[in-house]
């Protein structure tokens, strides 16, 4: 086992993992988060971001790849609507790059990051958490914060339950004429939820988004993600909480997670009851 004691371990490096690992890391804390994949990865994603949340990350003017989104085009079954002018409100990224940009800059600020190392399992013992990987890894903190995402095996041994799964379905890019980010909402393709299309760059990709029962016929040579909201049950227990997509922190009806993830900047983490490094 390795012997260091962690201030704090988290379990994922998402946006939300890595925002907090930075915010910690930058308090003064030892900080370690494992992830169990090597990015950069995949995330399915529709690759929105809002002002606020890039004003929360505190990175605006850093992202990669980060463009405005000109306007928001509004269809029900194939038929436009009629289409909304925005300004410095809405954004398109690029997830795979965003989150490794996250977790580069929780790096710099003294975040230990340990890749492909999937955390099956953690025992509290003696004031302590031990956290155990897929790979035989060991390690020991005074606190654990499972940002693990849905599926959250740190939120199951929580008992945290969802009241609901939604679900998002992301089709292949392809190619197309758009130059600026141009986000599209179509109502009535499917019962209880809409398609999402985000163009720009010569490029598309696009999504079913379901609030409701899937379609199933849709889901003919596809794969579904879903996308926890409506929690029931704690978010923490002693010196354990959990954050982000694993504690069913999303916006309902669009499944936006970003913005509560990076809502835990310093004036929301009680740092005067962190556990000291010295």
């Amino acid at each position: 086992m390795n012997k260091i004691l962690w201030d704090i371990i988290i379990v994922g490096s998402g946006p939300a993992g890595s925002f907090c690992g930075r915010i910690l890391s930058s308090a003064g804390l030892k900080v370690l988060v494992l992830e169990k994949h090597k990015f950069p990865r995949f995330k399915p994603c529709g690759g929105f971001l809002t002002k606020r949340a890039l004003n929360i990350s505190g990175f605006s003017s850093n992202i990669p790849q980060i463009q405005e989104i000109a306007e928001v085009r509004f269809f029900f079954n194939n038929k436009f609507l009629y289409t909304i002018k925005l300004e410095d409100t809405l954004y398109a990224i690029k997830r795979e790059k965003f989150d490794f940009f996250m977790k580069n800059q929780a790096e710099k600020c003294g975040t230990k990051v340990l890749e492909n190392s999937n955390v099956v399992d953690y025992l509290e013992e003696n004031g302590s958490i031990k956290v155990k990987t897929s790979n035989g890894g060991e390690f020991k903190s005074k606190v654990l914060i499972g940002a693990d995402g849905a599926g959250s095996i740190i939120s199951k041994r929580l008992g945290c339950r969802f009241h609901c799964n939604f679900a998002t379905l992301l089709s292949e890019t392809k190619d197309c004429q758009e130059n600026k980010p141009v986000a599209s909402f179509d109502f009535g393709i499917v019962p209880s939820g809409y398609k999402w299309t985000l163009s720009g760059d010569g490029c598309s990709s696009s999504g079913y988004y379901f609030l409701g029962p899937v379609n199933q016929k849709i889901l003919t040579g596809n794969k579904l993600f879903l996308i926890p909201s409506y929690r029931k049950g704690r978010l923490s227990r002693n010196n354990i909480l959990i954050i982000g997509d694993a504690g069913g922190l999303t916006e309902p009806f669009l499944g936006e997670g970003d913005r509560k993830s990076t809502r835990l900047n310093s004036s929301h983490i009680p740092l005067s009851r962190m556990p000291s490094s010295a």
